[in-house]
Parts: C-alpha cells; sequence; structure tokens
C-alpha cells in the first residue's frame, strides 16, 4: 500500500498538529487506485472554488481531521473517504470528518465509522441514486434512534429532481433499496430524516413528497382524493387481501394507522385538524401515495 502526501498545485505540505489546508480554486488533485492519503491532527482541509479531486484510492480522515467542499466542487471518483472516531457520548448534530453525514442519537456511542463513495446505484426497478453513498457504523447499535441529515451537491443529483429525494437503505446486497420518509431543504441542500434504528449503506432516490404533488406521482396501490384537501379524503386501495395503511407526516411521525381484513371498501378520512402540509401514505405491500392537506 503507497502512503500519499498531501500535494496542491504541485507543492508537498507539511501539516502541523493544528492547520488548514487551502488547496487553491481550480487545482487539480487525482489520488490514484491503491494510493491511501492520510490528514491526521485537528487539520481541515478546505477545496477552493473549481477544485477538481477525482479520489480513485482512499482518503483516511483522522479523529480530528476534516474536510470542507465548495458547494459544484464535490468530490468525485471510484474511491473513498473515511472517518474512524472514538466518541464515548450521545451524539448531538456529529459530522464526522465534514463528509456530509450529520448524526443525533439518544444512546451513547463508543466509536463511529463513517465511509462515502461517489458511485451511482440501480436498484431491481431501473431506478438510479444520486452519485454519494454512505456506510454508516456505530458501536453499539443498540436503541439509537437516530436522525440523520445527508448532504448532496447538484452536480451529484445523477437526472434526480431535488425535491423527489429520499433517503434510502440497502436491504438486499445494493440492488434493492428501502427509503425512509424525508424532508428534503434544497437551498441548503440536505435530506432529513428522524428515527433510524438501524444502520448500513445510504443513498438518495427519488421518491420524497417533495414540495409539489401531482396526480402522476400517486403509485398504482391507491387512488386518493381530493389532492389537496382542506379535511375530507377518500383512500381507495388495490392491495389484496389483508393489510396495513400508516399515514406518516414529512418528520415520520405516524398521524394515523388502519389494519384493514376487506380492502373492497375505501377508506374516509377528515383531516381538517391536521397541520397544512405533506403526508406519506405507506401501505403494506410497501408502496406508497402522496397527501396534502392544504
Amino acid at each position: 500500500m503507497r502512503v500519499a502526501p498531501i500535494v496542491c498545485a504541485g507543492l508537498l505540505f507539511g501539516i502541523p498538529a493544528s492547520a488548514q489546508v487551502l488547496v487553491l480554486d481550480s487545482t487539480q488533485i487525482m489520488l490514484d487506485p491503491g494510493t491511501t492519503m492520510r490528514i491526521l491532527g485537528n487539520t481541515d482541509m478546505v477545496l477552493g472554488h473549481a477544485v477538481q479531486f477525482q479520489n480513485n484510492g482512499t482518503l483516511d480522515l483522522g479523529a480530528a481531521a476534516s474536510i470542507s467542499e465548495t458547494p459544484g466542487s464535490p468530490m468525485t471518483g471510484l474511491g473513498v473517504e473515511r472517518s474512524m472516531r472514538p466518541m464515548g457520548a450521545v451524539l448531538n448534530a456529529v459530522e464526522p470528518g465534514g463528509l456530509g453525514w450529520t448524526m443525533t442519537t439518544a444512546a451513547v456511542v463508543d466509536s463511529l465509522e463513517l465511509v462515502r463513495g461517489h458511485a451511482s446505484y440501480q436498484d431491481t426497478s431501473g431506478r438510479v441514486s444520486v452519485f454519494r453513498w454512505y456506510d454508516v457504523t456505530v458501536w453499539p447499535e443498540n436503541g439509537l434512534d437516530m436522525d440523520v441529515v445527508m448532504r448532496y451537491d447538484t452536480t451529484e443529483l445523477n437526472g434526480l429532481n431535488e425535491p423527489d429525494l429520499m433517503l434510502h437503505v440497502a436491504t438486499l446486497g445494493d440492488t434493492v433499496w428501502s427509503g425512509y420518509p424525508s424532508m428534503v431543504n434544497t437551498s441548503q441542500r440536505i435530506v432529513s430524516v428522524e428515527g433510524l434504528d438501524s444502520l448500513g449503506r445510504f443513498s438518495l432516490f427519488a421518491g420524497s413528497i417533495g414540495t409539489q404533488l401531482e396526480e402522476a406521482d400517486i403509485l398504482p396501490s391507491a387512488q386518493v382524493s381530493p389532492i389537496p384537501t382542506d379535511g375530507p379524503v377518500r383512500i381507495v386501495t388495490k392491495m389484496p387481501g389483508r393489510g396495513r395503511v400508516r399515514i406518516l407526516d414529512l418528520t415520520g411521525r405516524e398521524m394515523a394507522s388502519f389494519e384493514r381484513i376487506d380492502w373492497s371498501g375505501p377508506i374516509d378520512l377528515n383531516i381538517a385538524h391536521w397541520p397544512s402540509g405533506a403526508y406519506f401514505i405507506l401501505f403494506g405491500d410497501g408502496q406508497w401515495a402522496k397527501l396534502i392537506r392544504s
């Protein structure tokens, strides 16, 4: 294994225990396959405007080291960035290594490892993800109740519509992905999810409620009308047999749930007392629809 020094604009930098390393605007950096670059100490590596940092190897960030990327110029490549940190505390908006994954937990975390990559995944239905993924590991992984915020760059969208971004976790290899109710903030380029109780590999696929709804957005599991509604709403499902319907708000809070034996009849609700906004309707067959309270 080769360990690469930090090279910026043709100059070799020695990194003191505490420093800020500025990579000048429009600099090009290539980390070759099989190469490891280590940033140690309390060092922040700041990537200037239009920096092209292609990481095809491994960038290891020490326990106090970080990188800062300029919007529009994220790192790319086939390699990974990795941050391993001892913690021994409840996580409160912790973003290891400045890698764009922020965590808050209810339980004490002894240590954590965060790995970021830049590939896009495709699931069995043909959907594709953004060009960013994370492997998240914490010890111990019990009672986390973790809130997460994932950052993305608009250059990584891979053709996806920002308001539709939704956090997904790989559930069977890298081809089956399950989504979480997600809140998208396009001005800050972040996707937020509350209450994760298990971890793994995460990426963003289309599927979030977003800021606008159209009839065409509704999946075949149900017909929901009217959209939007000021109170009365009817849900007619095509799900065979018995099953459960849950309605969640954008934070993942359950607003209502129904266990049905006979799906031949509609579900009629009055949500006039609910706050205005968008909601997920989740069905027992794994599909979902959308609802707007005006």
